[in-house]
């Protein structure tokens, strides 16, 4: 299944709503997270351990259940966003008290073809575990923090690529977070029309669908048409942020699952 590809919007199975609010993670109102040193993080001695510790944890420890909506209380999501820049312009949107941001600097690795060395030793990896699973002494994985992560990269084709390897480091490093339904991502619109009925702009995910779309208005009588090219999530006004991707009542939020991961493992292995 192509990544790329955008899909209706999940429905989110209706689970328990206790989610208390780790005063350790980034809020979207705090500085960026620092970089961490190799020797301050650690990983488990191979993939399969880590796997291993992760899925018999899932069935004793007291992982935190996950909540339906936004609107209930604890609830807690974390936007992985690729780049400074881009995850700057989403903490300057997001709502403080229930959405947090990772950002990623540089390609992601791909785990899919490096060596269990190189993944243990990998800063980006293990950043991300750290941020996503909650650990009691630092090391083992005790629950997935929050309720929802979600996977946020440019419209291009480095951002659909830098998507798929996120993915990766999901499925090898925190199996958990996809079955558990947590992951998602939310597919990056390349261009905004705005027209004079309406102050809500659309979006467009591809050339033709901007044709698409500004034929459509055209044919309603829409005035004042015009377009916008998004050249990344950075170009993107403070309002179409939000638009697209941090108010849950206009986003369009879709599920990563075992699909996706074979389709990006066929790609990268």
């Amino acid at each position: 299944m192509d990544l790329a590809v955008a899909v209706e919007e999940t429905r989110v199975p209706k689970r328990p709503t206790t989610l208390a609010k780790e005063e350790d993670h980034e809020t979207c109102n705090n500085s960026k997270v620092g970089n961490v040193n190799a020797s301050d993080r650690h990983m488990p001695d191979s993939v399969t351990e880590l796997t291993e510790r992760v899925a018999a944890l899932a069935k004793k420890a007291p992982r935190v259940p996950r909540s339906d909506t936004s609107k209930e209380p604890g609830y807690q999501e974390l936007f992985v966003v690729e780049g400074d820049s881009a995850s700057d312009a989403i903490r300057a949107v997001c709502d403080h008290d229930t959405q947090h941001v990772h950002a990623i600097q540089g390609k992601p690795m791909n785990v899919f073809r490096a060596s269990e060395k190189a993944m243990r030793a990998n800063d980006r990896v293990n950043g991300l575990f750290r941020r996503v699973m909650r650990t009691s002494n630092g090391s083992e994985a005790d629950y997935v923090t929050f309720d929802r992560v979600i996977l946020l990269t440019d419209a291009n084709a480095d951002g659909v690529h830098a998507k798929a390897l996120l993915l990766g480091i999901f499925a090898e490093a925190m199996p958990d977070v996809i079955a558990d339904g947590r992951l998602f991502t939310i597919r990056s619109p390349q261009f905004s029309i705005s027209y004079a009925q309406s102050k809500k702009p659309v979006f467009a995910y591809s050339s033709e669908g901007r044709e698409s779309v500004i034929s459509q208005l055209a044919d309603a009588d829409a005035t004042n048409i015009e377009s916008n090219h998004f050249s990344g999530l950075a170009s993107m006004s403070s309002d179409e942020l939000v638009l697209a991707f941090t108010n849950p009542e206009t986003r369009i939020l879709s599920a990563l699952d075992d699909t996706h991961v074979k389709s990006a493992r066929s790609v990268f292995s």
